[in-house]
């Protein structure tokens, strides 16, 4: 156990963060902090690449945490550090967590508004949320082990806010984001608002260049520090140019093609495609439709006409040559003599033509 302001790196990346800015005299609820000795000592040692055990490895390592008989001393000392600060927050501070390689927001639990009585089952429920597949594949993707400590510092109510101090995605972006509840406001990083002040603080505490990530509870001149991490800002992988083969549908008539990503973000499968050529084809939709390497996009209809007429003559199917017979009573057209042989070829053709206008009448 080890007071807040002297977090190790054992103690997680919350910890060590928010003992930097102890150290730079900005205002932090006071607290303590267990290391991730603790949890190993409870859950055992968690390997998460071993992929064909970690499941069975997690399960037991729940059922340790819950049943697991703790050191008496241990037990006092943290009850008495409890109760001396009152009402508790209990967080997470994972070792993979709140760093500049990745922030694990939201993998990992914290709990509010603890009595200091229901300090060991906070402690537990937050060291169980280290076991979960979420935690499992979030420690293998960073290489390394599923450990974690937690914070237990005095809990301060008040509204809660959070400060951005670079936009996320622009690491040298001139503005910042303040949000509070669900309106996020984006104002310039000069301006003299003190949650954005004391979050920009907090930011050359961390030594984060390219922004921070700042928690702050209450207002004016009482807020406090509750959680500061640098934010890691997402990778734009450059993406290669489609071949001109597949664009081709896309770019023929020079109009401005809309992947579909709002109601058909996957592809089509063959039958859907087949039943947006048909729609196209009948003009019944507010916009073009096309199907393009399987997905969908459409464009305004009407630019361009996607019609093209073809010479009449080669519409017209070619006549079979006949010797001309005797006229017919039906419009004057020409009908060709028909060799006995097939007559009852004929006849009987007519009775299946019959027959089928009699079910469909029928169906009528």
């Amino acid at each position: 156990m080890h007071e807040l302001r002297e977090a190790t790196i054992a103690c997680g990346g919350k910890a060590t963060g928010l003992a930097r800015l102890i150290a730079a005299g900005l205002p932090v609820p006071p607290g303590f902090v267990l290391d991730d000795g603790a949890f190993r000592e409870v859950a055992g040692e968690l390997d998460p690449r071993d992929e064909t055990a970690i499941g069975h490895q997690l399960a037991q390592a729940a059922e340790r945490i819950e049943a697991a008989v703790l050191p008496e001393a241990l037990v006092r000392e943290v009850l008495a550090k409890a109760a001396a600060l009152g009402t508790l927050a209990v967080r997470s501070s994972a070792t993979i967590e709140d760093g500049e390689a990745g922030a694990a927001a939201g993998v990992f639990s914290s709990r509010r508004a603890v009595e200091p009585a229901e300090v060991w089952s906070a402690i537990r429920a937050v060291w169980s949320s280290a076991l979960t597949p979420l935690a499992a594949a979030y420690a293998r993707r960073r290489t390394g082990p599923i450990s974690i400590g937690v914070i237990v510092q005095q809990f301060v109510p008040g509204e809660r806010l959070t400060v951005y101090t670079r936009a996320p995605g622009k690491p040298a972006g001139e503005d910042a984001m303040i949000q509070r509840g669900t309106e996020i406001t984006v104002v310039p990083r000069t301006q003299l608002d003190p949650a954005l002040v004391l979050a920009l603080r907090a930011e050359a505490a961390l030594g984060a260049r390219t922004g921070a990530d700042v928690e702050l509870v209450g207002s004016g001149a009482a807020l406090v520090i509750v959680q500061a991490r640098p934010i890691v800002h997402p990778v734009v992988r450059p993406r290669p140019a489609a071949p001109p083969s597949v664009i081709a549908p896309l770019v023929a008539d020079g109009r401005h093609w809309t992947w579909d990503v709002t109601h058909n973000p996957d592809p089509l499968s063959p039958a859907q495609a087949g039943l947006v050529a048909h729609v196209d084809r009948a003009g019944i939709a507010p916009y073009s439709l096309r199907v393009c390497a399987g997905y969908l996009y459409v464009a305004p209809r009407g630019a361009v006409s996607r019609r093209v007429s073809r010479p009449r003559s080669r519409l017209r199917p070619r006549a079979r040559s006949s010797p001309p017979g005797p006229p017919c009573s039906r419009a004057g057209s020409p009908q060709r003599s028909v060799p006995r042989s097939h007559r009852s070829t004929r006849r009987s053709r007519g009775t299946s033509r019959s027959t089928r206008s009699g079910l469909a009448s029928s169906a009528r």
